[in-house]
């Protein structure tokens, strides 16, 4: 009869996410957050009353590209670890994944705009593991990524530390200058613009290259 099933910060809990199947008629909420924990979180898509899977900081695994029309029906709040593709924290491997990554998760925004935590926790960065990972001194390159919206306009940009953004990447056309939105976007457009002026990277829609690196004001 179990709804409810949370277990957060047990570092010395293990087990896959594939034996809550036997629950699958009743649960509603799973939070499982940072424990050794893994599977496949495509294995709680047909609980039909599931209506929170938040797993972050375990090893459960997956792709947000799999969530179907028919998967998770019920699901209004989803927060996936960094091991699943698309998930919060996701670690690209190269920058060139970037658009293909960011698009994923923008797509399963329009297809479930119920889903909250989509957009506002969501971030990835690159690998330091990566071939494009580099040190620069007294900063951090723009080596993160999050999405940023103006008004009804919603984008991606790269960011590091002490204010290094790049410039910004659009999903969608600014809104008709007659509407009512284009004041919100024009004044957090202008916003963005002041940030970009500042950055050492302006100008630069993705990080360079460490041959590149050579940002100057």
């Amino acid at each position: 009869m179990l709804k409810e099933l949370k277990c957060e910060h047990n570092h010395h809990l293990t087990g896959n996410i594939n034996s809550l199947r036997v629950l699958k008629g009743t649960l509603e909420k799973v939070n499982i957050i940072r424990s050794r924990v893994e599977g496949n979180f495509m294995n709680l898509a047909d609980f039909p009353h599931l209506e929170e899977l938040k797993l972050g900081g375990t090893a459960v695994t997956g792709d947000i590209r799999d969530i179907g029309d028919n998967n998770f029906s019920a699901l209004e709040r989803l927060g996936l670890p960094k091991g699943v593709y698309g998930g919060i924290g996701y670690e690209l491997q190269r920058i060139s994944e970037a658009p293909n990554l960011v698009r994923a998760v923008h797509r399963l925004r329009k297809q479930r705009p119920e889903l909250s935590m989509i957009l506002s926790e969501w971030h990835a960065k690159l690998s330091e593991d990566s071939p494009d990972w580099y040190e620069a001194p007294e900063e951090t390159p723009p080596f993160y990524i999050q999405f940023v919206e103006a008004g009804s306009r919603l984008g991606y940009r790269w960011y590091g530390n002490l204010g290094n953004v790049c410039e910004m990447n659009w999903l969608n056309p600014e809104p008709d200058r007659d509407s009512s939105e284009n004041a919100k976007y024009t004044e957090k457009l202008l916003f963005f613009e002041r940030q970009s002026r500042i950055s050492l990277y302006r100008g630069f829609h993705q990080p360079p290259t460490e041959e590149g690196n050579n940002p100057s004001f």
